[in-house]
């Protein structure tokens, strides 16, 4: 069975009229300079970058999978507590949608899960270039009970509703976005517009932004503020309470890998230019105005808690750190000589899983239950 991003792979080639991944040598040039003016040289990328059209192409052959690729894993976690309007079709808005990365991997993510719900999809996107890109990909991999309305628009910050109108959604996204904006204050005043105005009472609101510390860092701070307004916080967090780790120190971030096995374009495309997309890092924030309690149920009664880092392994140990549904930051170990059948589980502990155990103190002792509650996300 083709996956969804398989499939998505296969759309891409065929807007880029190329055969096969081994045919993207001349693609992958363009994707490598595109990525230096992302990484070395941003300041002196223009705003209109995707005007040029070598560069539109090399967003959406390599860009465009990569941020799909962590949208799904956001999405899933957005999906695993949104419920369907019995009514109408599920109304999903993607600001800022470039070539349609989170619309595609949404559309595609729902005809999975629910093959029969309508759904009505807004993209709003500046360059009528790259959103034609978008009408394109999605007509190709859409199912027909899947509608798609493009806006041609300079999101304003302070006043989104000059792009959309007072509409209302279901599912609000907003990727690589907050990061453009000038300063933080500008963000939250975007931010709280967006769930005031736009959001349905019991929707949600999903920000990624890149994994870097000075993008992540200001997204916690605005978690923070939004919470103490009475929003709720429904991924990745597992608490309403200040965020422990923005109040630990300034040095750490909140961040999470999505594991994938990268599609034929990107490996090709990786082999041709040095670049290394093995591994995709991102910072991401699922927000509500619905003050109902969660009630999701993982079947574990014991303190669960989030995995924010990677397993730290030195001699004769390994270390976690976990951010707990009470709230709380602590690092935990277990000595390789405590190793049991009953804490096994914290061997196969990656960052982003919430795992269930049984004891509050900082070393799993031999006779200590670990359990995984919730993995990440399965890779894709």
């Amino acid at each position: 069975m083709i996956s969804a991003l398989d499939h998505l792979e296969s759309a891409v080639l065929a807007h880029l009229g190329l055969p096969d991944a081994r045919s993207v040598g001349p693609l992958a040039a363009r994707v490598k300079a595109l990525s230096d003016a992302f990484t070395k040289e941003r300041d002196e990328l223009p705003a209109d970058y995707l005007a040029d059209p070598g560069r539109r192409a090399a967003y959406v052959g390599c860009f465009l999978l990569l941020n799909a690729a962590k949208a799904m894993h956001a999405l899933a976690a957005a999906f695993e507590t949104l419920s369907l309007p019995p009514n109408r079709p599920l109304a999903i808005l993607d600001l800022g949608s470039g070539p349609g990365s989170v619309t595609l991997a949404a559309s595609l993510i729902l005809a999975e899960r629910f093959p029969d719900a309508a759904v009505r999809f807004t993209a709003v996107e500046q360059n009528a270039d790259i959103l034609s890109d978008a009408r394109a990909l999605f007509d190709r991999v859409a199912p027909k009970n899947h509608g798609l309305e493009t806006i041609r628009a300079q999101i304003d910050p302070t006043n989104p509703g000059t792009a959309i109108g007072m509409n209302r959604f279901d599912l609000i996204c907003a990727a690589n976005l907050l990061n453009e904006f000038d300063d933080a204050a500008t963000a939250l005043v975007f931010t709280r517009a967006l769930l005031a105005d736009h959001l349905e009472r019991e929707g949600r609101l999903l920000i990624i932004d890149p994994a870097l510390r000075k993008t992540t860092r200001p997204l916690m701070a605005l978690r923070d503020t939004l919470t103490g307004e009475g929003m709720k916080v429904i991924a990745p967090c597992l608490h309403q309470k200040s965020c422990p780790m923005l109040a630990a120190n300034e040095r750490d971030w909140c961040h999470f890998y999505c594991e994938w096995k990268r599609p034929p374009l990107i490996a090709r495309i990786d082999a041709l230019t040095g670049l290394d997309h093995r591994f995709l890092k991102m910072a991401y924030l699922i927000l509500t105005r619905d003050p109902r309690p969660e009630t999701r149920d993982r079947g574990h009664h014991n303190t669960l808690h989030r995995v924010v880092s990677s397993p730290i392994r030195s001699k004769g140990k390994i270390e976690l750190v976990l951010c707990g549904s009470n709230g709380e930051l602590r690092r935990v170990r277990r000595l390789d000589r405590d190793a049991s059948e009953t804490n096994a589980a914290f061997d196969r502990v990656r960052r982003g899983d919430i795992v269930a155990l049984e004891t509050n103190t900082t070393r799993i002792a031999s006779n200590d239950t670990v359990a995984i509650a919730q993995a990440w996300t399965p890779p894709i």
